[in-house]
């Protein structure tokens, strides 16, 4: 949803225009208690709108957006051009225009700012997480279920042994590792390597008892899932299989929001093309492209 918007946020920019959500947007996840206590079914139970204009307008005067916005999702606005051509960055000015438009459309509104920094502080004083993870926790998401028919996809021990390779090659004294999965399987895996504390679900929303019972639940689901993600962030390195969005999502994010300490470190990626042999250089080519 979120890499999606950033397509039209940035074709709204190069039109001159203002980038709107509908009411429609982000509707399946718009279910549960907390969004019915919001009044908002839609992207807004979680997220604040992409701008404070109205979303009512006189439709002759309104200018026509193509209807597969997502086909525009390489065009970067000028000004961010302009900013990447006086600054001399190296790297993908795509991918770095799509890790701000990300970072800007990721603001959560109050409700869900206040559920998360709640559920932060209750699992800190568990002793589930502490508060914030280590510095130099390595933070590893492995993505499977229904990914497969997208893309290669790795096992638990080949983003176990990439881990390995970081805390090695960075000299790592002190190794911490980070897990978020949809494989129940990978959680208990990592459990055996060490790890503890588990918080698990099916791999397929189908299955998932927080999408029954007329999804009353759902809202549960996107605010752990939320707080999984948010706990990724406050590694220091970032291993994963960017062709998966959540895995992309996490480097765009973490490059904004994340610790300094490691928001400069290269990605440390499964898929790369060819092979990232060294873990401090940059993979710039990994399965699938994600510019298609």
């Amino acid at each position: 949803m979120l890499h999606v918007a950033t397509a039209g946020l940035g074709y709204a920019f190069n039109q001159g225009s203002i980038l709107l959500y509908g009411d429609d947007y982000g509707k399946h996840f718009g279910s549960g208690r907390l969004c019915d206590a919001a009044g908002a079914h839609n992207s807004q139970c979680f997220f604040m709108p992409a701008s404070n204009c109205s979303a009512t307008v006189d439709a002759a005067a309104a200018p026509a957006v193509p209807q597969k916005a997502w086909d525009y999702r390489t065009q970067v606005p000028q000004k961010w051009r302009d900013r990447w051509e006086a600054t001399n960055q190296t790297g993908d000015i795509v991918y770095w225009w799509r890790a701000q438009a990300v970072a800007y459309l990721f603001r959560f509104n109050p409700q869900t700012a206040e559920a998360l920094s709640a559920r932060r502080l209750q699992i800190a004083r568990q002793g589930v997480a502490p508060l914030p993870l280590p510095l130099n926790t390595v933070s590893v998401h492995v993505r499977h279920g229904d990914k497969v028919v997208e893309m290669t996809t790795f096992s638990w021990e080949e983003h176990l042994a990439r881990a390995q390779d970081v805390a090695e090659a960075r000299r790592l004294a002190e190794r911490y590792m980070y897990v978020t999965t949809d494989d129940s399987a990978v959680a208990l895996q990592a459990e055996l390597n060490g790890g503890h504390d588990l918080n698990c679900r099916s791999e397929s929303a189908t299955e998932n008892p927080a999408f029954q019972d007329d999804h009353q639940f759902e809202d549960e689901m996107v605010l752990f899932s939320l707080q999984g993600l948010l706990l990724a962030l406050e590694g220091t390195h970032f291993v994963g299989a960017r062709g998966s969005n959540w895995s992309r999502l996490i480097d765009e994010l973490r490059m904004v929001y994340g610790r300094p300490e490691g928001s400069a470190l290269a990605f440390v990626e499964l898929g790369c093309d060819p092979p990232q042999l060294d873990v401090n250089a940059t993979c710039d080519h990994f399965y699938p492209n994600w510019r298609r």
